[in-house]
């Protein structure tokens, strides 16, 4: 059986595999950092280490995240596309729950043509009459794809 940790990103639910999920951590304060993408909200001091945090909703293009009691950092670590292991945080608005299910269940991304990105889709898991995408995070967080993201406005000095 595989294990995903299921989100929320404004109304809809999201999962991605749980195994680079160390901890998820309330919302916290959050430094910005001047002349960074949009979707890199800010840092954070996690017991002294100094994290970026990917406010994830705006990553994927769905808009900035609002930040409310239920909103959460998951805090990644691992490999992030080619280089080496780091700490990141995934800013969400809430998490729900963490699912099991067989590989067989989890379908492949839907291919829509060559305007649609799907390599962050490691795959679809039918839930009842919905559907619902689990996130390749090691590719959606690849650091190199974060600066050149067209959904990754360069956001003003704070």
């Amino acid at each position: 059986m595989n294990k995903a940790l299921t989100f929320m990103l404004g109304n809809k639910a999201f999962g991605m595999a749980i195994e680079p999920v160390r901890e998820i951590i309330g919302l916290a304060r959050l430094t910005p950092v001047p002349l960074m993408p949009r979707c890199l909200r800010g840092v954070m001091n996690l017991r002294g280490q100094v994290v970026p945090v990917v406010d994830l909703a705006n990553r994927l293009g769905l808009g900035v995240a609002t930040e409310t009691e239920r909103s959460c950092v998951l805090m990644l670590e691992g490999p992030m596309g080619e280089g080496s292991p780091q700490v990141l945080g995934l800013l969400v608005d809430a998490v729900n729950d963490v699912l099991c299910f067989a590989p067989e269940q989890l379908a492949a991304p839907p291919q829509f043509g060559t305007r649609i990105r799907t390599e962050f889709i490691a795959g679809m898991l039918p839930q009842g009459t919905d559907a619902m995408a689990l996130l390749a995070v090691d590719r959606l967080l690849a650091l190199d794809d974060l600066e050149d993201a067209a959904d990754c406005a360069v956001a003003a000095p704070a």
